[in-house]
């Protein structure tokens, strides 16, 4: 019978990665890849239109893209980098080509995040800078028997080469829009924050890798952390597990299943005293 009395000490810590575990918005350089692939793709009238509509104004980046593919003025563009590019998006078909325009895009993304790794700042510091004590935490995790996994709007093959960079362990698991989720078939809309089937896929990961816990068990000890308390509060929330918001200002109302934390030491002592997944 699996794990009916709870003796297995594996948990789990999921964890949104820019603003959270990185410094990505510094020098504006991850804005910078981001223009720079509208520009690649849509081109310089693409890019213009999506300055003056307000850029992203919280939609994600399938949205953008998606609805920047949608506009007739900009189609020939798309062909034209299509072509360059020898990439069959099959606009002509009945096909939907969202899937292929998207995954067009997050390789141009994930080209310009990785060549801006290692660039210095105007403060001095390497881009992407990780938060002070992170790596302690991350640390202390492996030393307690506690798994480490990412779920970010942001990209694997971008997040991975930064703990390369950094030297950090890497994460067990990424839930990220450029991975296929396997045999799952989601929407694309099911693949953006704050979906609750992206915790839901984390924990089918996890569990994976630990088959000697049953359901039961990791929904009890799985926990999120991270910078923004709609979609990633709101994750946690539908997904019915713990969140910690990273956050200075440590006067916000909570609700019962929130905690917050303004630095890595605090939660590294959480861990330390039994309190992180309470």
């Amino acid at each position: 019978m699996k794990n009916s009395t709870i003796e297995y000490q594996k948990k789990l810590v999921l964890a949104s990665f820019s603003q959270t575990i990185a410094k990505t918005e510094m020098d504006n350089l991850f804005q910078q890849a981001y223009h720079n692939s509208i520009n690649l793709m849509f081109g310089y009238e693409g890019l213009v239109r999506f300055l003056n509509e307000g850029g992203a104004k919280g939609r994600s980046s399938i949205e953008v893209v998606m609805h920047l593919a949608s506009i007739k003025e900009l189609l020939p563009n798309l062909e034209e980098y299509c072509e360059n590019y020898d990439i069959d998006l099959s606009l002509d078909s009945t096909l939907d080509p969202t899937p292929e325009i998207y995954k067009a895009f997050i390789n141009i993304n994930i080209y310009y995040l990785n060549y801006n790794i290692g660039t210095i700042c105007t403060n001095g510091n390497v881009w992407p800078e990780i938060y002070t004590g992170f790596r302690e935490f991350r640390d202390t995790l492996e030393s307690h028997n506690v798994d480490f996994g990412i779920i970010s709007s942001g990209y694997e093959k971008f997040i991975r080469e930064v703990f390369n960079y950094h030297s950090i362990k890497q994460p067990l698991l990424y839930i990220t829009p450029d991975d296929s989720f396997g045999p799952y078939n989601l929407d694309w809309k099911s693949k953006n924050k704050p979906s609750v089937y992206l915790i839901a896929l984390a924990i089918d990961q996890w569990l994976q890798y630990n088959p000697q816990i049953d359901m039961d068990y990791a929904r009890q000890n799985v926990i999120l952390i991270g910078d923004d308390i709609e979609p990633d509060g709101k994750m946690a929330e539908n997904a019915g597990i713990p969140f910690w918001f990273f956050n200075q200002d440590t006067n916000i109302v909570l609700n019962n299943n929130q905690r917050i934390f303004s630095n890595y030491g605090q939660l590294t002592n959480a861990l330390k005293d039994g309190k992180l997944f309470y």
